[in-house]
Formats: C-alpha cells, sequence, structure tokens
C-alpha cells in the first residue's frame, strides 16, 4: 500500500456482527454451565456434534458443495479436527463443570497466547516486537487473573479443572491456521510471507 493511501473505512454492519459474535459467545459459556447440571459433559460435546452435523450437512448437499474433504486437504483437516475441535471441545467442556463460566472463558481463550510460543517452535522466523510484548502482557495479566494466593493447591479437582481449560487454549493454538495467521504465514504450504523456503520440518508434521 503506497505510504499516502488511505485505510478503508470499516463497514458499520461488520462492527454489528463483531458486537454479536461477542455477546454470543459470552453468553454462550453461562448457558453451557447451565446445560451442564442436566447432561454430563461428553455427552454434551456429542449433541452439539451432531446438532452441528445435522445443520450443515443438508447445506452443503443444497449448495452442491462437498460432504467430505477434497484430496490433499485431510491430512491437515484430521490435525486440525483432533486438536482444535476435539481437544478443545473435550477440554473446554470438563474444565468449564468444574470451574465457574466467567473464569472459564477466560482461559478457555488464552489461546492467542499460546500460538505465538507454539509458532516459534514451528516457524524460525520470530514474530514482531510488538506480538512479544503483547504476549508477555497477555501472560502477565493471565497470571494476575489465576491469582496463585486464592488457588487451593490442595483441591485436585479445581486445578485439574484449571489445567483443562488451559489445556484447551493450548489445543486450539496449535491448529496451524491460527498460528499461520499470527505469524503472517500463508496458509498454503504455510510459508512465511516473502519468504522462498519451504516450511520448516517441525511445521510440516500437522500437514
Amino acid at each position: 500500500m503506497a505510504r499516502g493511501a488511505t485505510k478503508e473505512a470499516v463497514p458499520r454492519v461488520a462492527l454489528v456482527y463483531l458486537a454479536v459474535m461477542i455477546i454470543s459467545w459470552a453468553g454462550n459459556w453461562p448457558l453451557m454451565k447451565l446445560a451442564l447440571g442436566q447432561v454430563p459433559p461428553l455427552v454434551f460435546v456429542l449433541f452439539r456434534l451432531i446438532g452441528g452435523l445435522v445443520l450443515i450437512a443438508p447445506a452443503l448437499v443444497v449448495t452442491r458443495q462437498p460432504l467430505l474433504p477434497v484430496r490433499g486437504e485431510r491430512s491437515s483437516l484430521f490435525w486440525v479436527g483432533q486438536l482444535q475441535v476435539a481437544g478443545f471441545l473435550i477440554c473446554s467442556i470438563i474444565g468449564l463443570a468444574i470451574v465457574p463460566a466467567g473464569r472459564a472463558i477466560v482461559l478457555a481463550y488464552t489461546m492467542p497466547l499460546w500460538a505465538i510460543p507454539i509458532g516459534l517452535f514451528l516457524w524460525p522466523e520470530p514474530p514482531g516486537r510488538a506480538p512479544l510484548i503483547g504476549a508477555a502482557i497477555g501472560f502477565a495479566g493471565l497470571v494476575l487473573f489465576m491469582n496463585p494466593g486464592l488457588v487451593d493447591w490442595g483441591d485436585g479437582r479445581i486445578l485439574a479443572g484449571n489445567i483443562l481449560l488451559l489445556l484447551a487454549a493450548i489445543f486450539w493454538a496449535w491448529d496451524p491456521a491460527s498460528i499461520a495467521g499470527i505469524h503472517g504465514v500463508r496458509h498454503s504450504g504455510f510459508r512465511p510471507s516473502g519468504s522462498s523456503r519451504s516450511a520448516s520440518p517441525r511445521s510440516e508434521r500437522l500437514c
């Protein structure tokens, strides 16, 4: 973009969509907490996935899109499904059954913080200074929010709930697409933007 060029204004409808998403995501966790009083965590996850399948499959048929992933994408989607979908849903819902909803949602959505150190492991190119500073501030805020002085370290159930929620965030962060977006990496081949080098061997483990 030229130095004198002006940034395009964000459409107001996009801000409305963003507000709806924030409110719905925030309100979803207390509702799930209430539902867990009636249904076991893993059964609840199963109902969520079946409900999603019932809604998405007909939409794919109507729009004449394939029900199964196309060749070349199946391996990546498999790992995304295992980590971001299965890992996140299972760990987060069990943690939510133990931990209050307000605390659970903050811990589960620490995904961007974990994506940066995971990305440093997968790609040798470090992120810019701003993401590192932001991550440091974020981790400091996480420690303050956890407030180790108020945690009952002798209650294994509470500790397990908090650990499961953090593990859910790490599983979500391990999704190659999430890491690629934070590190400015192209989705195809996961090559760093502007680089002619191939992806790191470590990143190819997820492809």
